[in-house]
């Protein structure tokens, strides 16, 4: 696999020489100033990149990152993510996005009104598919 460029303004990475049958491993970092129990989830766009479309339905069981995490305060924590797709498990479509997101913990910012952020991280995927070798 190799890094074929980086965007600093959209932040997009491009990769080249991914094997589908190997996962990548990302590491996200968020910074905070108090404890709390941090949540991931999966999540289809509702505003997709321009040329990106849904992912496939079951791309869900190919993303892989821990429920929950704790973070102490004044710390910074690297929480790994990655994406397994199974060889031949789609060819269509090749360009697809998907999200995943970090929850920080519910705070009460007044009396029955409860806050609660989300970062989220667009995994922007484009396969390439060959005939005689599959999604590559």
């Amino acid at each position: 696999m190799t890094a074929e460029s980086y965007d600093a303004d959209t932040q997009n990475l491009i990769l080249s020489g991914f094997k589908s049958t190997e996962p990548v491993e990302f590491v996200v970092e968020y910074y905070h100033n108090e404890p709390g129990a941090f949540t991931f989830s999966y999540k289809v766009p509702h505003d997709l990149t321009a040329g990106y479309s849904v992912p496939p339905a079951d791309c869900r069981s190919w993303v892989h990152f821990p429920d929950s995490f704790t973070i102490e305060p004044f710390m910074t924590t690297s929480v790994p993510v990655s994406l397994e797709v199974p060889a031949g498990a789609i060819t269509k479509p090749t360009q697809f996005e998907f999200w995943v997101v970090v929850n920080t913990p519910p705070e009460a910012i007044m009396p029955g009104i409860t806050q609660r952020i989300s970062y989220v991280q667009n995994w922007l995927v484009s396969l390439t598919v060959r005939p005689d070798v599959g999604i590559y």
